[in-house]
């Protein structure tokens, strides 16, 4: 009641917490956008470096067919396995000292300053994330992929596209690859911004709960320790499995999203996710040291393991 009136009050929205908080804290917002970039430029690079590496170097291989044509930069030869494992151990330990140095430099005094940081932090990630590599990749898998297998018919006989396309049989032989052309092309091209759409929203939903979840959680433990010295084992318990659990997760959803097909070995994902997910539980709720050491060692070795083996496909 004010002045004898009944008032209705709300709770503030989380976009009017983070615009109050942006402005309150200028400084800090800047650190959450310089530190998203960041985190997207690791992320992107790592992205980049392993698509050229394992999936557009035997495209590449053409020009090796073609040696009067000047060969892109892009079209690099393969990389190894071990060298691409490496990077993918370096990107996850970035981007957690990434987050874990925004939270310190951020300084948020309660719950709600941490998730606006996060958010901001997480879209700026995204943005990066999907400009420097991973908007390429899902507009490649949706749009130009499916029309692969129309574009093949171009160089097979008459046979093998009238049986797959029986309708061309009326009309004029001379016609009928570029009938096929323009079909093909038609189809990349409003298949395109789908899979603008369809990338964004899966960098969105991979970088922004991440950057919440491990924003929040470091911006707890420097309110309650203080130095880094005692936050960093806590922090890391948790989120190295938490993000290696996201990580593969998002690999299942793009592959379903993007693909429409199954990963070749399931089991192998589902032990990674089931290891991590309970080194991450038993963090969390102070299992006796042994049980947490050896969760660690488990999901670790798992993860090890099958990458060595390369049962994990992009």
């Amino acid at each position: 009641m004010v002045g004898g009136r009944p008032v209705s009050v709300r709770p503030p929205s989380l976009t009017a917490l983070l615009r109050v908080w942006a402005r309150q804290n200028f400084g800090s917002a800047g650190w959450t956008v310089a530190g998203g970039a960041a985190c997207g430029l690791v992320m992107g690079g790592y992205n980049l470096l392993e698509l050229l590496g394992t999936k557009l170097h035997r495209l590449g291989a053409a020009y090796e067919s073609l040696p009067g044509l000047p060969r892109p930069w892009l079209a690099a030869g393969p990389i190894p396995d071990p060298v691409l494992t490496a990077a993918e151990g370096v990107m996850y330990l970035l981007v957690l000292g990434l987050l874990l140095a925004i939270s310190a430099l951020v300084r948020a005094r309660t719950r709600g300053a941490d998730i606006a940081a996060g958010l901001m932090t997480g879209l700026v990630t995204a943005v990066t994330f999907f400009t420097v590599s991973f908007g390429w990749w899902s507009v490649y898998s949706w749009a130009v992929v499916p029309a692969s297998a129309d574009l093949t018919l171009l160089a097979g006989s008459d046979d093998v596209l009238l049986s797959r396309y029986p309708d061309l049989a009326t009309v004029p032989e001379a016609e009928r690859r570029a009938v096929l052309l323009d079909k093909a092309q038609f189809d990349q091209a409003i298949r395109i911004p789908q899979g603008i759409l369809l990338g964004m929203v899966l960098a969105v939903g991979l970088t922004v709960p991440v950057s919440v979840a491990l924003v929040c959680f470091a911006g707890a433990l420097l309110r309650r320790y203080g130095r880094l010295r005692r936050v960093v084992p806590l922090y890391l318990e948790r989120a190295v499995p938490g993000v290696i659990f996201c990580g593969y997760l998002f690999l299942l959803v793009q592959r379903a999203l993007l693909y429409r097909t199954p990963p070749q070995h399931p089991v192998c994902y589902l032990l990674l996710l089931a290891w991590c997910g309970l080194a991450v539980a038993a963090a969390s709720r102070r299992w006796p040291w042994a049980i947490r050491l050896a969760l660690q060692v488990a999901w670790f070795g798992h993860y090890a393991v099958t990458n060595s083996w390369v049962w994990y496909e992009f």
